[in-house]
């Protein structure tokens, strides 16, 4: 059970819900699938961004008490909520709000954790991740957002260390190991990941490195064992032999 694809997923004795918007081909709609909680709730991604109130009126009605949210779905949240004073809802119900998809920010994280808790949430309620929907969630599930963690409002914030039976690594462009610290390459490799593309062995052979460890495409470094992703690979700028991160910009 421990290698299981989501391996903190909720079980039927502490969950009654589990609502999501993301699409079931991404690595959080795909939550969705597992067959051990009462209910489940998909709120279309396109419902959603067009009245993203919604999400929170499906907290409220439904009960749920896990769900999934992104940087971009938070920002929407929080200029909705602004936008609407005076309405309430109730999601003191809410136990774990995944957080992923995208780089997050603290600023971000900070402000929607301190709206929602004006309805009732928990301080420790959002839990930040990482994964793909090649190997599923890796990193993430056992250390809760903190808005008192150091760190500019702006910058990335350090999420949680691999799951169970997973492993990250951080690469140069040659494939060499980096110290903590040093931002490069993540790499992933877990006893859920995919064995590839069918129909693509083109596509599945540049996954994976020829010791069998996921490319993933995006960059970060580790502290202390933890992660923190800055951006994407083919989002890095040379710039006269200087390398520039997005997070550093």
């Amino acid at each position: 059970a421990h290698a299981r694809w989501w391996p903190k997923l909720p079980d039927a004795a502490h969950a009654r819900g589990f609502l999501s918007w993301s699409s079931f081909g991404h690595v959080m709609g795909l939550g969705l699938a597992m067959p051990n909680l009462p209910a489940k709730v998909h709120l279309d991604a396109a419902r959603f961004v067009a009245n993203p109130l919604s999400w929170l009126e499906a907290l409220d009605s439904t009960g749920a008490t896990h769900a999934t949210m992104t940087n971009f779905g938070m920002s929407l949240v929080l200029r909705a909520v602004a936008e609407n004073p005076g309405r309430r809802w109730r999601v003191e119900h809410v136990r774990k709000i995944g957080i992923g998809a995208e780089p997050s920010s603290r600023g971000t994280c900070g402000g929607f954790l301190a709206c929602l808790m004006e309805f009732g949430l928990r301080d420790d309620a959002l839990i930040l991740g990482y994964g793909l929907s090649e190997c599923g969630p890796v990193v993430g599930g056992g250390i809760s957002f903190s808005a008192d963690d150091p760190g500019d409002a702006d910058t990335p914030p350090q999420l949680d260390r691999p799951t169970s039976g997973h492993a990250v690594r951080i690469v140069d462009e040659a494939g060499r190991l980096l110290q903590e610290g040093d931002a490069g390459r993540i790499e992933v490799c877990g006893p859920t990941m995919t064995t590839g593309y069918p129909g693509d062995d083109e596509a599945t052979e540049a996954l994976f490195t020829p010791d069998r460890w996921l490319r993933t495409g995006d960059l970060g470094f580790l502290c202390d064992g933890r992660l923190t992703v800055v951006g994407r690979e083919k989002e890095l700028i040379i710039q006269q032999g200087r390398k520039f991160h997005p997070y550093d910009i």
